[in-house]
């Protein structure tokens, strides 16, 4: 995937994302999709590595593609998911104490309870007052 070349590199990472198939039932129920770009040639490749369910991690992407920070955190935070050697694995949408990976496909559809810890603020749009939801 990273060429000496740079003609024949895919020197653009422009997603990672990640897919639950807990519906297969085997070891490897994840598979961690990488959408790579070769600016030169105008190419497009789509790369997906499974991994483990016991445990779930990846070297990291970060040392190729800078690209890889945020979205390697995403998919942690969302997944599950490590990626080892990467420089500042930590959620990034939910909060720090969360203990869950929300896109998981044994994760309930109406949560956990966490809702409750919300508390309703209201907050001031134009001459109109709107209830929203804030995090303690």
């Amino acid at each position: 995937l990273n060429s000496p070349f740079p003609r024949f590199a895919f020197n653009f990472l422009a997603d990672i994302t990640a897919v639950d198939h807990l519906e297969l039932g085997g070891h490897t129920r994840f598979a961690v999709v990488y959408h790579l770009l070769n600016q030169y040639e105008v190419q497009r490749i789509v790369v997906r590595a499974w991994v483990d369910e016991e445990h779930p991690s990846l070297p990291s992407a970060y040392s190729l593609w800078k690209t890889a920070d945020w979205q390697e955190r995403e998919v942690y935070d969302l997944f599950g998911i490590e990626f080892t050697g990467h420089p500042d694995l930590r959620r990034i949408m939910n909060p720090d104490d969360f203990q869950h990976h929300p896109l998981r496909k044994n994760y309930p559809l109406q949560g956990r309870g966490e809702r409750n810890k919300f508390k309703v603020v209201k907050r001031s749009i134009g001459s109109k007052w709107q209830e929203a939801k804030s995090v303690e």
